[in-house]
């Protein structure tokens, strides 16, 4: 029991280390989770289509194809544990790594790389929201990374009318201070 104690109080303190994002902490972390982090990074990435890519090699002999989408979400993943580290208490005895492994492999996590990933949050700001339709059907397709082209097929919307609701809708944002919804 004083064991375990003395183990959640070392995981707590670098758990703390790593929220205040200590280049110490997130080196060992690395060194330690690497193989954790590839493997869900090429998971959340897995599209069944070869892409160029390099292996990597676990600890344990496992290969993992790296892509440049799923060094990516490599990063995204450290990032995301490093915030994630914060919340860590060690509640239950649980330790650090059944913590972070469970919150990186969370249906949450995924869904949060899901947004990430493809800008697609729902999320629609109040400058654009008061202009209406089409231009906050033509800001989600914009967060979603859709060309002109697409969006104008989409909306059914001629060359003029989307350059004409395009430039209502990055006015706004820059009044509003938002443009970086867009770019």
């Amino acid at each position: 029991m004083i064991l375990a104690f003395a183990n959640i109080l070392n995981d707590k303190t670098f758990a703390e280390k790593l929220c205040e994002k200590s280049k110490e902490a997130i080196s060992d972390f690395l060194e330690y989770y690497s193989d954790e982090l590839y493997y869900i990074a090429s998971k959340f990435n897995y599209r069944g289509m070869p892409q160029d890519s390099w292996e990597y090699r676990t600890k344990t002999g496992y290969s993992i194809q790296v892509s440049d989408e799923v060094a990516d979400t490599y990063l995204w993943l450290v990032n995301q544990a490093t915030n994630k580290s914060c919340a860590y208490k060690g509640k239950k005895g649980a330790s650090f790594s059944t913590f972070i492994k469970t919150v990186l492999n969370s249906n949450f996590t995924f869904k949060d790389w899901l947004k990430w990933k493809t800008g697609v949050t729902g999320y629609v700001p109040k400058c654009i929201s008061t202009l209406g339709n089409p231009c906050i059907d033509i800001f989600r397709l914009l967060r979603e990374n859709k060309s002109p082209n697409v969006i104008c097929r989409k909306l059914d919307l001629d060359n003029t009318d989307y350059v004409e609701y395009f430039n209502r809708i990055e006015e706004s944002l820059i009044i509003s201070n938002q443009i970086d919804l867009l770019h």
